[in-house]
């Protein structure tokens, strides 16, 4: 044998053998006890990220038909056009008279709504009323909508096929549709119900643009009640309906309400995960369907080299672990900058809620402030601290507050509908302002309201122009004293009060110029208007302080005598007017003397309407008048 070389024990081999043997068969089995815990762990991560990700494009969803659904609540609760479709409920009015005074403010409503089609109103037996286009764009609507369908689901939607539906370039479009009852004043009857078509445009692009499974994922709108559901095709980037199949409804069945996933096998073979998350309170919910690779193909492939040999397996399984972990690695780190990208949307929300011009209060059901806005600092004139765990009650104006308003609102909040009316506040400064203020509801899976959101819009300046208008409405142009309308107005008071009160009779005082006319031939008209403009104050002179003095028109005038006790005081007024009025009347440089027939009727023994008490003192001046003018004459018992 040459020199240097050893000859190694072939017993040393064996136990060399041996102990390789054993360490490849403990990695293998190690890799194994690793790999299969691992394995079902990637895979519940996998679906409860995706499930994540599902229930955040639900939110958004929901969000989005909730924004429908708040719209339509909106149209049916205007306060104005519900009292008009109240009166056609109790047959006081005519439905032409409710088209004619409603139609022009649900037309200019829903110009203001940007993704509305056309609006339905229709009455509680669900004929339609009227139509009222919004400024959203569309093709052609049905002609055959099924208003009592719709009528009974607060959100569901109107497929029309354009073409022939057999031909394959024909076009279906969807439309979301939201209803809502309109109730009466003790929201205990519907007395109509209003309908609003919109366009689809913004649910697709919520799925399109937060999609985070990759092109191939399919998205369904499933309404569980109406086996239904719509499918949002990111080849066509529209929407697509059709019918649930019976697995479908078998696995939703299983789960009842709540978010799950589930898998299966599709005819071409791939293996598809199905993730729902239901609505909250809807019978709506979101199917995200993806394929799926998952890591029992590599798992089957290395138990096939396992049984090929102890030692390729151990060598191989290293490799596959790379080649597993590096994809679903790079999937983390992908989904990862995903989950930041949201992040960034959420700050973004937040922001909008900072930065919007409406004021937002967050509150809690106790009404204590959680959180606010700018806007709403602007709008109460202090800063956001200052609001902060305070309670909005503190800032409300309690003598404007009725106890049935709080009663409505208590009850809103309790079946978690929104509500919308004015409400008074006071600023920390002390002035006060109204605000139009909407409470939306925030419940808990016990159906319990946990927080509260506050929308407010400042209506000082409506209310203001609405004040100036009543005040123009009850004003007599000329002279400023209060018109028919407002007399009118003041005796059906007067009449009420003394009604209530058994002891407060009045008497009403019809006075017509005498000699006015020849002023207005003599010396114009404006001398005659500067002359109807001194008669108020020179009749307040001669009146008490609770009197009411107005012009009926031309050179009639009355006066409203409250609480008579005894007649010969009205005469006694009524000898005072017509000496204050024979007096001179001084206009620039002229001197222009006139007179007065004043009829005279009191309450109730003239009349016991306005009306009556009119017409009675109206003939009361003439038989004055006949008799030589200049003096007062009492109308005959009735």
């Amino acid at each position: 044998m040459a020199e240097g070389l050893v000859k190694i024990p072939r017993s040393f081999k064996q136990l060399t053998r041996r102990v390789v043997i054993g360490i490849l068969l403990t990695g293998g089995i190690a890799s194994l006890s690793t790999l299969v815990p691992l394995y079902f762990y990637v895979e519940k991560s996998t679906d409860d990220l995706a499930l994540a990700y599902a229930n955040a494009q639900a939110v958004a969803v929901q969000q989005q038909l909730e924004h429908y659904s708040s719209i339509a609540a909106q149209f049916s609760s205007r306060s104005h056009i519900r009292q008009l479709l109240y009166q056609y409920y109790l047959g006081n009015i005519t439905k032409s008279q409710l088209i004619s005074d409603s139609q022009s403010r649900l037309e200019d409503a829903a110009r203001l709504i940007p993704e509305l089609i056309m609006g339905y109103r229709l009455d509680s037996q669900l004929r339609l009323i009227s139509e009222y286009p919004g400024p959203a764009e569309y093709s052609e609507l049905p002609a055959d909508i099924s208003f009592a369908e719709l009528a009974g689901k607060p959100l569901y939607y109107v497929a029309h096929t354009m073409g022939n539906e057999f031909n394959a370039s024909s076009k279906t479009a969807i439309y979301i549709s939201a209803t809502s009852p309109v109730y009466d004043d003790e929201h205990q009857a519907i007395i109509g119900v209003d309908i609003l078509l919109f366009s689809s445009f913004a649910i697709q692009g919520i799925l399109g643009n937060l999609n985070q499974f990759g092109p191939q994922t399919e998205f369904q709108l499933v309404n569980t009640r109406d086996r239904v559901y719509l499918k949002f095709n990111p080849q066509t980037q529209a929407l697509e309906h059709n019918r649930l199949t019976e697995p479908q409804m078998l696995a939703m069945a299983g789960y009842g309400d709540q978010a799950f996933v589930f898998h299966e096998q599709s005819e071409s073979g791939k293996r598809l995960s199905h993730y729902f998350v239901p609505f909250q309170d809807s019978q709506w919910g979101l199917i995200a369907t993806t394929p799926n690779k998952t890591l029992a193909q590599g798992l089957q492939s290395g138990l096939l080299w396992i049984l090929g040999g102890i030692l390729f397996y151990a060598l191989v399984g290293a490799y596959l672990i790379r080649q597993w972990l590096q994809p679903i690695i790079k999937a983390q780190v992908e989904r990862t900058r995903q989950l930041k990208d949201s992040n960034k949307k959420l700050k973004l929300a937040n922001t909008v809620f900072e930065k919007t011009h409406e004021a937002i209060v967050i509150t809690d059901a106790k009404l204590t402030i959680i959180r606010a806005n700018s806007a709403v600092a602007r709008l109460f004139d202090t800063d956001v601290t200052n609001l902060k765990n305070k309670s909005l009650l503190d800032f409300v104006d309690h003598e404007k507050v009725t106890d049935a308003m709080r009663e409505d609102v208590t009850r809103h909040i309790r079946q978690l509908e929104s509500w919308q009316g004015e409400v008074w506040y006071v600023r920390p400064t002390g002035s006060k302002f109204p605000a139009l203020q909407t409470i939306s509801p925030v419940g808990n899976s016990g159906g319990v309201a946990t927080q509260l959101i506050h929308i407010f819009n400042d209506i000082s300046s409506e209310k203001t122009a609405q004040k100036r208008i009543e005040t123009l409405a009850m004003t007599d142009a000329l002279t400023h004293l209060p018109n028919r309308f407002a007399i009118e107005h003041v005796l059906n008071q007067a009449i009420a009060k003394a009604d209530t009160d058994h002891m407060n009779d009045f008497a009403l005082l019809f006075i017509d110029l005498d000699k006015f006319k020849p002023v207005n031939d003599t010396y114009g008209h404006a001398v005659g208007d500067a002359l109807l403009q001194a008669i108020g104050p020179r009749m307040k002179e001669a009146l008490r302080a609770n009197d009411v003095i107005g012009r009926l028109g031309g050179d009639e005038f009355v006066v409203l005598i409250q609480q008579v006790q005894q007649r010969d005081d009205v005469r006694h007024i009524a000898e005072k007017l017509l000496n204050a009025l024979k007096k001179p009347f001084r206009i620039g440089e002229l001197s222009v003397q006139v007179g007065a027939s004043v009829g005279i009727a009191f309450y109730p023994s003239h009349g016991t309407t306005a009306e009556a008490l009119l017409d009675a003192a109206d003939n009361a001046m003439y038989v004055a008048k006949q008799a030589g003018r200049q003096r007062f004459h009492i109308a005959q018992e009735s």
